[in-house]
């Protein structure tokens, strides 16, 4: 079962999944890395982090 975005994520990202209404990280982790790029509020910053994520 899916858990709601945690300290795991910074607060930035947060903003972001909250803006696009992205419940969680693993909700955040389906979406492929171009189409993450071409959301608003979406940068190289929060790229790197996500890429983290995908690594565990």
């Amino acid at each position: 079962m899916d858990e709601p975005n945690n300290s795991i994520t910074s607060h930035e990202l947060k903003v972001f999944m909250e803006l696009h209404q992205i419940k969680t990280v693993s909700a955040l982790l389906e979406h492929d890395n171009l189409t993450l790029l071409k959301m608003k509020g979406f940068g190289w910053r929060l790229m790197k982090e996500v890429l983290g994520l995908r690594k565990i």
